[in-house]
């Protein structure tokens, strides 16, 4: 989902077409609401996102307090958006990773909830399969909305974005 939203921030802004940055991740950057703005989609491992993203913020000068990480949720019903500018992993492995390598839980995110109503009990499974009918249909305009939190956080501050999407 993070990818699919970074992807949709690329096309609304006009950014660049995704690169290559030493094959650690795909990058694309530009300037929005006042902001010098990378797009990050590592191409480690998901648990093991934030070696890449870490090298790439360094390597950026980018502050840890300026990182927003957009990730799936499957604790959160497929369609719902949460906000917050710090906090544990809530078990997210890749969350967990980029925690680890910036040594800080005071990271931005956006959660994107993929979860089903009745959770299998191996959401190994659950989390690589496509999105079934229903979901399909609403994908786009759940996406859309993603990009958009995410360009409301950049124009205006933490807590407009969560009273507006942390519905």
């Amino acid at each position: 989902m993070g990818f699919l939203v970074a992807d949709k921030i690329r096309e609304k802004a006009g950014f660049p077409e995704f690169q290559s940055w030493k094959r650690d991740l795909e990058f694309t950057s530009g300037e929005y609401a006042g902001w010098k703005v990378y797009l990050a989609k590592p191409r480690s491992y998901m648990n093991n996102s934030g070696v890449p993203l870490r090298k790439f913020s360094d390597f950026h000068e980018v502050k840890t307090e300026h990182v927003l990480v957009c990730f799936d949720d499957v604790s959160l019903e497929f369609g719902k958006i949460r906000i917050r500018k710090r906090g544990s992993s809530g078990g997210h492995n890749g969350m967990q990773s980029v925690i680890d390598n910036f040594s800080s839980q005071e990271i931005s995110r956006i959660r994107l909830g993929i979860g089903p109503k009745n959770a299998p009990p191996d959401l190994k499974d659950f989390v690589l399969s496509k999105f079934g009918r229903g979901e399909s249909a609403g994908l786009e305009e759940f996406v859309s909305r993603g990009a958009e939190a995410c360009f409301c956080l950049l124009e205006t501050d933490a807590e407009s974005a969560m009273n507006k999407y942390n519905l």
